[in-house]
């Protein structure tokens, strides 16, 4: 079996999918995981996951000296867009694998080797777990000089590395909507080269897989084996990402690490004997009717009224993003009208709920966070979070 090593990094206080996220990589034993991290801990030594005592301003050092220019990242997310130069960038800890790549931590793995297997690693260069564009939370590349240096094949990957902000670069740079309907990277309206474009340019060259190797969002019905994840029942998966699971309303977390077998139903982690599927059963509940509260009564009845404009006076003639999304607010008679895909729409309030305001076209909750974000909630829980948008 090719020898694989996969980069992790996080700083600051562990979150609470971190425990599910490394019991997982114990299990696969096969693949190594470099764990760089400020938050070292040295009580727990596994064979296949090395912490590495890391900061962000060690990180700086090393990119610096690696690409060649002054590198000045503030924060772990805009890390991920220098993800494709790992390969450079920490070259001298790879030198003994065969493949490197880099992992999210909110990812509780399957068996990886099931889908890494010889023939699959003998055929490809790169490797993403979404058939749709290079999955940014997990990627393989083979470890040569060919895919070392592929980054650079972008004409401005030295000016986004250089943004302050995350660009999304080592996926499709944000273009998720035109990708996953069909059009080609290269024909869409990204004004950027990211590594989507690089591997859309070159693919004579580099053999790229895009497989539907992972689940995400709040799906349920996912099985947690000791040597696999099974969803539905029926279908091994590679891994399932949390990143809906998260930052859903209705989630509930954890409050200890579950060991293998367990169960991820919609909104809730639970052991397979028969007081934990009671307990899942009551939450789940709750969990609907307080859904059916503001879903079903608050959107069709007199519990909602129009916004008050004197509340919403820091939003005007601010623009916010999500992904390749913009919307914005407009005062329109003394109402809070927003505009979402060409067309405007007035918001109401809900009298039991007065932390959420009401987009009843869309079907959707909105939750202010603050005055440069917000986030769009859908009717099973999902949050989508539009962030200010760069001046």
């Amino acid at each position: 079996m090719k020898k694989i090593g996969i980069i992790v990094f996080w700083f600051g206080k562990f979150p609470w999918y971190h425990n599910f996220f490394i019991d997982s990589c114990r299990r696969n034993k096969d693949i190594d995981f470099l764990f760089f991290t400020d938050n070292f801990n040295q009580q727990k030594k596994d064979l296949n996951i090395e912490q590495i005592p890391f900061s962000i301003n060690e990180f700086n050092k090393l990119a610096t000296s690696k690409l060649g220019f002054k590198v000045n990242v503030l924060n772990g997310l805009k890390i991920c867009d220098l993800r494709p130069a790992f390969g450079l960038i920490f070259e001298d800890f790879l030198e003994e694998y065969d493949f490197w790549g880099y992992s999210d931590t909110d990812i509780i793995f399957g068996n990886l080797s099931s889908f890494l297997d010889k023939e699959t690693l003998n055929n490809y260069d790169f490797i993403s777990v979404r058939d749709d564009y290079p999955s940014g939370y997990f990627a393989l590349f083979k470890n040569n000089l060919k895919m070392k240096f592929l980054f650079q094949k972008s004409k401005d990957y030295k000016q986004l590395f250089l943004r302050g902000i995350n660009t999304l670069f080592e996926e499709c740079g944000g273009a998720y909507n035109e990708v996953c309907s069909g059009v080609n990277i290269l024909d869409s309206s990204c004004k950027y080269e990211t590594l989507h474009h690089i591997l859309e340019r070159n693919k004579s060259n580099v053999k790229s897989l895009f497989e539907f190797y992972c689940i995400e969002g709040n799906v349920g019905d996912i099985s947690v084996n000791q040597d696999k994840i099974i969803f539905n029942d029926k279908f091994e998966i590679m891994m399932y990402h949390l990143t809906s699971y998260k930052s859903n309303i209705f989630s509930i977390i954890p409050k200890r690490l579950l060991k293998p077998p367990f169960r991820i139903s919609k909104y809730t982690f639970h052991k397979l004997n028969f007081i934990s599927r009671s307990i899942h059963q009551m939450r789940n509940l709750k969990i609907n009717f307080k859904r059916y509260l503001i879903f079903q009564i608050a959107m069709s009845s007199k519990l909602n009224f129009e916004c008050n404009v004197s509340g919403f006076r820091g939003v005007f003639e601010k623009k916010y993003v999500y992904m390749d999304e913009i919307i914005f607010f407009k005062n329109i008679d003394n109402r809070v009208c927003l505009f979402y895909k060409s067309k405007l729409f007035v918001l109401k309030s809900i009298l039991i709920f007065k932390q959420y305001i009401l987009f009843i076209e869309e079907k959707v909750i909105i939750q202010f966070t603050g005055s440069n974000s917000l986030f769009f909630i859908s009717e099973i829980g999902r949050k989508k979070k539009y962030a200010l948008a760069e001046l």
